[in-house]
């Protein structure tokens, strides 16, 4: 208010006073008292208009210009009549002399010679108002000066000015009467002010030092002074943030003890002045009283360094976020706990602030809710970055354990399992922790007061657990994902082993080319079957494709419980999309494996079956043999080689394979010693049988025995037996020789030969009758006919010896006279005929001069002649003279060595020699002793009932191709067989060979 409004408010007060009373109307605000004035002056009613004016400037001394107008219409339009009242102005705001200015008021209450009780009410009131005006200057004084120490950061000085004014207006709160316990709770009140006022100005030192300290600290780098000094700090500020607590309370507790006094609208002087020392002026526009000082000083001291702690923690939030997105854990957890520490420090000194909010009751007045609200922003900022930073570490800590490092160092599916169950539950505190933050950001984070960079934490917290909750689904992801392609591909490999068993064991089913060795250096291939070893891989098979089955199946059912979040993820699908491919490829594995194994078990039954078929027969050849029933031994020995060879052509079976070749090759073995020794003995029996007919010139029967003894000899040889063959050779010589010149019964002709002979016979008789009678011509006529009749039969059969020999009769009975020198004549020429050289002459020789001995049997030396021929032509053999009986008992006598040192390698050798030596001495009983001995240990050449089970399997395919006229084949297979000296002693074999020739 200026001067000269306050000197026109008393002038007019004191007018009006002398004027005479009238009704004063309280009108609360400023509208209604200036409308009110200007009512009561268009009715004329100015002492009303004055006092409520009046009334109005004294409540409201900064609102008075438009009342000040309003008063000097009135007084021009009244005049100035007391000039008394003039000099009380100056005195009392000029002079400012209080007791000068209540003098004047008395001398003015003295010349009221008609007081009324309105008059008295409003001189007492002009006392006051005299008492506010000055009351005022001083007011305005302090608070001023108060400011300007404030304003250069001088609140110790500020305080200690305002704390000066207290007691002002002290004796209208004495005059208001208002009782002792008023009074004592007022002052109460004042001195809790005062004492906290005094107590802060004492330690204004400490609190310069702890505030200077706390800022050069907060700037440095040395954490261990920084928390020394905040230490400090806090400590000492408590004291300054009890004061500006105990001066909202007071104020607050003024405040309402004058509404309570003085009623709305009005107020106690010294109640009002004390309570703005305290807490300021409302409408000044700055922060004054102690409270202001408290608040500057808190404020101005806290908030940079605060500042600058937040700004450190926030860089530390964002560089442990980076180091966090890298997945350095440790580093990121650092600076989490750094920025986490920053915050708590500084919330430690943020916090003085709420320690000056009253708890008691439950109230928040104006003032501390300014105080209040003016620091939440800073504090909301702090908190959401301290919460933040407590939800990152969080966060950290979570995802840590989920690193993508973890995953690279897994090395198998089983690992990768046992780390995603090292994570179970991480999405689900993943999203509590979103939970959390988002009910942390409804009640911090969104309070309209948070500052921008409060919002932008919070966010991005937010979103760094949106991001963690993606990461880890991918890293969820990643990690099914290598398990399943670990598992595919483990499975794959199982699948190949599968392929590959399968491939194997359906190749040991359905048989195998093999070349095998039948004999020492003969090689053939042939088709093995192995149904019991596929058999053995099959039913592995088959449970490791159940349990792969099983094992893959379970595996799409855990992916089918994978929440939806991860099956919308490519990799995975085609995986399994693999997977139930591989799958169908299992059943599939199993279908054909269950059907391979029904094959083998199959064949390998029927392959037992014809295995103990062959083994019966083979206990049924030994029974035969032992009773030397050769023929069903022989019999039974082929058919378990044939049963055997169809066993092993379903299972081949190496052991059972070597061992029934074995024991067929044994039995067979015993039963040609058993056979040899009753064939050898039987053989050698019709050997000397069969020589003597031949001896005494019966080749019929010695043919017919010598045969029988050949035939014998075959059924358990292979080779004819080279003595009998010997002997047999000049039987059939000789028998050649004698159906040369006869008519065999068989001949067509020999009924008209015989006859022709018959009655050329009848002839010469008749003609040697005619002759011993003398009747020479009639003899010579039955000649004649006879000779005609035996010229018809040679004819047709030029070398008959009954038609040659009866020839030679006839001519001989012809020249009767002359026959002895006829027969000379006749042998020497055919004699002359026998040539070594020349066998055609010597057989027409022998011929004559057999012929020639039918006529003269002991012709001198035809006999011997005869016989000379015989040997030379090969019909007989030369009788032994000394030098080849030597040479039969020298090659006895090696043979018989040989034997002696057991020998059986030169066994064939030791045969040849004595074959040799009997055909030098035929009468040896020694060699033909020894060559028995031989033939029956050794075996010779004896034939063999069953080739060996390979050997059978190439004979029954080239059995198979004669059948398909496949000859050549047939015949390549035969060859190769032959080249093993066993299997020259089969007689199927050599026969199979004379077939497939005839063909060829």
């Amino acid at each position: 208010m200026r001067l000269g409004g306050k000197i026109l408010c008393i002038f007019t007060v004191l007018l009006i006073f002398f004027a005479g009373g009238g009704e004063l109307r309280a009108l609360g605000s400023r509208d209604d008292a200036i409308v009110g004035a200007k009512a009561l002056i268009v009715e004329k009613r100015y002492n009303e208009a004055l006092l409520l004016l009046t009334d109005f400037i004294r409540r409201e001394p900064d609102l008075a210009d438009e009342a000040e107008e309003l008063i000097r219409r009135i007084l021009v339009i009244r005049g100035n009549y007391y000039d008394i009242y003039e000099e009380l102005i100056r005195v009392l705001y000029t002079e400012k002399n209080v007791e000068r200015a209540l003098e004047l008021i008395a001398r003015l209450e003295s010349l009221d010679f008609n007081p009324n009780p309105e008059a008295v009410a409003a001189l007492a009131r002009a006392k006051d108002s005299a008492r506010f005006i000055y009351n005022q200057e001083q007011f305005t004084a302090i608070m001023q000066e108060a400011l300007v120490m404030l304003n250069r950061g001088d609140y110790w000085a500020a305080a200690a000015r305002y704390l000066s004014g207290f007691g002002m207006g002290r004796e209208s709160f004495e005059a208001g009467n208002y009782g002792d316990e008023v009074e004592a709770r007022v002052e109460s009140v004042i001195q809790s002010v005062r004492r906290g006022t005094e107590a802060f100005l004492a330690g204004e030192a400490r609190q310069r030092q702890a505030a200077q300290a706390l800022l050069s600290s907060s700037r440095g780098t040395d954490g261990v002074a920084f928390n020394r000094a905040l230490s400090e700090y806090v400590e000492v500020f408590h004291s300054v943030s009890s004061m500006l607590k105990t001066s909202l309370f007071a104020a607050s507790a003024l405040s309402g003890q004058n509404d309570a006094l003085t009623g709305s609208g009005h107020e106690d002087l010294y109640l009002g002045y004390t309570e703005r020392f305290i807490t300021g002026r409302q409408n000044s526009g700055a922060v004054e009283g102690i409270k202001g000082a408290a608040e500057r000083l808190l404020r101005e001291t806290s908030r940079p360094v605060v500042e600058l702690i937040k700004g450190r923690a926030a860089a530390l939030w964002e560089a442990g976020r980076v180091f966090a997105e890298k997945e350095d854990w440790e580093a990121a957890l650092r600076s989490f706990a750094q920025s986490e520490g920053l915050t708590s420090e500084a919330l430690r000194i943020a916090s003085l602030w709420y320690e000056t909010l009253p708890l008691e009751g439950s109230w928040l007045e104006a003032d501390a809710w300014r105080v209040a609200r003016a620091e939440l922003p800073l504090f909301l900022s702090l908190t959401t970055l301290k919460t933040a930073s407590q939800t990152s570490s969080r966060l950290a800590r979570i995802m840590r354990p989920a690193s993508a490092a973890g995953l690279v160092s897994r090395e198998d599916a089983a690992d990768l399992r046992s780390f995603r169950e090292s994570l179970a539950g991480t999405q689900e505190t993943l999203a509590a922790l979103d939970t959390e933050w988002k009910n942390f950001t409804e009640t911090t984070g969104n309070n309209p007061l948070s500052p921008e960079d409060a919002v932008s934490v919070s966010a991005a917290q937010g979103g760094d657990i949106a991001a963690s909750g993606e990461k880890f689904t991918r890293l969820e992801v990643a990690i099914l994902d290598r398990i399943a392609a670990e598992e595919i591909q483990s499975r794959e490999a199982v699948l190949a082993g599968v392929r590959a068993d399968y491939q194997k064991s359906r190749s040991l089913v359905e048989g195998l080319e093999q070349r095998v060795e039948e004999s020492p250096g003969v090689y053939a291939s042939r088709r093995a079957y192995y149904p019991r070893e596929g058999l053995d891989i099959l039913q592995g098979l088959s449970e490791s494709l159940a349990g792969l089955e099983a094992s893959t199946r379970e595996a799409l059912a855990a992916y089918e419980r994978e929440p939806a979040r991860l099956h919308r993820d490519l990799r995975l699908s085609e995986k399994m999309e693999r997977a139930r491919v591989q799958l169908n490829e299992i059943i599939e594995a199993r279908a054909r494996a269950a059907s391979s194994a029904a094959t083998a078990r199959a064949n390998l039954l029927q392959a037992e079956r014809h295995k103990t078929e062959g083994t019966a027969r083979l206990d049924d050849a030994q029974k035969a043999i032992a009773a030397s029933d050769f023929t069903r031994a022989r019999a039974s020995l082929a058919a378990a080689r044939r049963s055997f060879t169809s066993s092993l052509a379903l299972q081949e079976d190496v052991s059972f394979r070597a061992g029934s070749d074995e024991r067929l090759k044994s039995l067979d073995a015993d039963m040609v010693e058993a056979q040899n020794r009753i064939v050898i003995a039987e053989v050698y029996s019709l050997r000397e049988k069969g020589r003597s007919l031949y001896v005494e010139g019966d080749y019929d029967d010695a043919q017919e025995v010598l045969e029988r003894a050949q035939k014998l000899w075959l059924t358990t040889h292979t080779e004819e037996e080279p003595e009998i063959a010997y002997w047999l050779s000049y039987v059939q010589n000789a028998l050649l020789v004698s159906s040369y010149r006869s008519v065999l019964v068989t001949d067509p002709l020999y009924n008209e030969m015989n006859q022709l002979l018959s009655l050329a016979r009848q002839n010469y008789l008749l003609a040697q009758d005619f002759i011993s009678t003398g009747n020479r011509r009639d003899a010579l006529v039955e000649l004649r006919r006879a000779d005609e009749k035996l010229i018809q039969v040679k004819k047709t059969f030029p070398s008959n010896q009954e038609a040659s020999v009866l020839t030679l009769r006839v001519a001989f009975l012809r020249n009767s006279g002359d026959s002895g020198e006829m027969f000379r004549t006749m042998y020497n020429a055919s004699l002359a005929k026998v040539n070594p050289n020349n066998r055609d002459t010597t057989q027409e020789a022998y011929t004559e001069i057999q012929d020639l001995q039918q006529i003269n049997p002991n012709y001198p030396g035809i006999r011997g002649t005869i016989n000379e021929i015989e040997i030379l032509l090969g019909y007989k053999p030369r009788p032994p003279d000394q030098k080849a009986l030597a040479e039969a008992r020298r090659l006895y006598q090696q043979a018989y060595q040989i034997v002696a040192r057991n020998d059986r390698a030169q066994f064939p050798i030791a045969l040849e020699q004595l074959n040799r030596a009997l055909r030098l001495d035929p009468e040896s009983r020694q060699a033909v002793e020894l060559k028995m001995r031989i033939e029956i240990e050794a075996g010779g050449d004896s034939i063999t009932s069953v080739l060996s089970s390979a050997a059978e399997e190439q004979f029954r395919r080239a059995e198979r191709h004669v059948s398909d006229g496949n000859f050549l084949a047939a015949l390549a297979i035969v060859e190769n067989l032959l080249r093993g000296s066993e299997n020259r002693k089969y007689p199927p074999l050599l026969e199979l060979k004379r077939r497939i020739e005839s063909q060829l």
